[in-house]
């Protein structure tokens, strides 16, 4: 049962967070914080208030970040089109929020939140100093008096779901999932009528957010993944028009050979595909044209790994007429 309070602790005790951060580099990794690659920082973080919280309440809170010696860490780098993230969820994964703070200067944030139900949650810090790799990090904040036992998910028996006016699938069998190893998880979206949505909206730079966090009586940093797709315009799956999609003019490549050989001129090559020389623009191959992959329409796919067997829950975000939607999926691997 929900505990409609009003909100009145404003309780200035500061916690040491749990510190852990990743190698984070986009063009490897799909833009993926690994759970498996956590190591300890150099740094110190605050969440304020963190007890004596009430529920159904917005309550502001105050995150500062200070390197080891105590000083702010004044500046930091914008990731996906925000300086931070904040994730929020509570003990049995339930409730989740996503939300970003807004950055007062001298290394503190400030962001309102309205947590749920009395309980314990956990918010997951996500941010990078300027010049340096990403750093995850956690608060523990205490909702209540009186908490009720957790209760852990578990597997969903069907991976397809409706929310709101959607029908969406998981297209990921997790069978045949190996820990460590690159995979595929596509989101399919359909509407009522069971055709595919077409009219999906870039959401903070991507097409869709898709956080993972591993299942356990006590979350860590090492439990989280956030991840978007690779392509950041309005398709989804592999783009790289960037390889261009002109016809390639042969006549116009450099001469081959070397001093004891006559160059090739390739202006004198037979004629590929035509009277002018010019190689045809590729087509099909799966659908790709000039080298692009043609997106499949209500499909927006994201590449990540699992570090080992267990339970994951994973929310989905994406944004259409302006809103934002999540979806929701318990899996096991």
């Amino acid at each position: 049962m929900k505990c409609i309070l009003f909100a009145t602790a404003t309780l200035l005790l500061a916690f040491s967070l749990n510190l852990s951060a990743s190698a984070h580099d986009p063009e490897k990794m799909g833009d993926m914080a690994p759970m498996g690659d956590m190591s300890k920082t150099a740094q110190k973080t605050t969440m304020l208030p963190s007890t004596n919280l009430m529920s159904g309440q917005p309550q502001k809170f105050t995150i500062q970040v200070r390197s080891a010696n105590s000083k702010p860490i004044n500046n930091f780098q914008i990731q996906h089109e925000k300086l931070m993230h904040l994730i929020l969820v509570n003990s049995d994964l339930t409730s989740f929020q996503h939300v970003h703070p807004t950055y007062l200067g001298k290394g503190k944030f400030q962001v309102t939140a309205t947590l749920p139900a009395n309980g314990t949650y956990t918010a997951f810090v996500d941010y990078v100093p300027k010049g340096s790799t990403q750093k995850v990090e956690i608060a523990t904040l205490k909702v209540g008096k009186t908490v009720a036992e957790t209760i852990l998910p578990v597997p969903d028996s069907t991976l397809s779901k409706t929310f709101g006016d959607l029908d969406i699938s998981l297209l990921l069998d997790p069978k045949t999932v190996r820990p460590n190893q690159e995979v595929p998880i596509t989101f399919e979206m359909k509407d009522a009528s069971g055709k595919p949505i077409t009219d999906l909206q870039p959401y903070l730079g991507a097409m869709g957010h898709l956080v993972i966090i591993k299942v356990a009586p006590v979350l860590t940093a090492a439990n989280y993944l956030h991840a978007h797709p690779e392509d950041h315009d309005h398709s989804s799956g592999m783009n790289m028009s960037g390889m261009g999609s002109q016809p390639m003019d042969m006549s116009k490549m450099p001469t081959m050979g070397n001093k004891d050989s006559k160059p090739m001129d390739m202006s004198k090559m037979p004629a590929m595909g035509g009277k002018d020389g010019k190689m045809p623009a590729m087509s099909g191959m799966g659908g790709m044209s000039g080298m692009a992959m043609k997106p499949v329409p209500g499909q927006v796919t994201f590449e990540t790994q699992f570090p080992g067997p267990g339970t994951y829950r994973l929310w989905g975000q994406f944004q259409r007429a302006g809103k934002v939607f999540t979806a929701d999926f318990t899996i096991s691997i």
